[in-house]
């Protein structure tokens, strides 16, 4: 589902991050897609068995998703697959964090600071990571705070290769149309 709402806008160059073992840069080599794709994570070991056993993938970078090495505008699409529920919003006394230092908040700039005007970015996370109240909130924080615009489709994520179909999670589409 990702790979068919980001490739919808024709990217050239695509940021994955937590790409893990690069299954969304997989999935768009499988297509014959032709893009430049920087898959990034703190995982070295997935990356590279990942390129090791798939060399179309792309390029691959082990660093945090915090602090991108990106250079601004970079990217015409984002894909951060089921990434942002393993992040830290508390602090090592477990309290939660700074707004400033939380690491949350810190991915979402990043993520706006390395796409490009216009550029498109998905966000999938895992059925529980919502119920529809927080879902809501959370994509009116996004569109308020950090320079997104909403998109669809967003809301709940369904297998449609299932029968009946099942819900698998939540999806959020997002367009950059400012700055945080």
């Amino acid at each position: 589902m990702t790979k068919n709402i980001l490739l919808r806008s024709s990217p050239r160059r695509i940021l994955s991050i937590g790409a893990g073992t690069c299954l969304f840069a997989r999935k768009v080599a499988d297509a014959k897609y032709q893009a430049e794709i920087d898959n990034v994570d703190i995982n070295g070991v997935s990356l590279r068995i990942a390129k090791d056993r798939f060399p179309a993938v792309g390029q691959i970078r082990v660093e945090g998703a915090s602090s991108l090495s990106s250079e601004s505008e970079r990217y015409d699409a984002i894909d951060c697959s089921f990434m942002l529920p393993w992040t830290k919003v508390y602090g090592e006394n477990g309290k939660p964090e700074e707004v400033t230092q939380n690491e949350r908040v810190k991915i979402l700039q990043e993520m706006n600071r390395v796409l490009k005007f216009g550029g498109n970015a998905v966000l999938t996370f895992p059925e529980g990571a919502f119920d529809t109240t927080t879902f809501e909130r959370f994509t009116k924080t996004l569109a308020s705070h950090f320079g997104f615009s909403v998109l669809e489709p967003s809301g709940i994520s369904y297998a449609t290769d299932l029968k009946p179909s099942k819900k698998i999670g939540w999806v959020i589409t997002l367009q950059k149309t400012g700055d945080p």
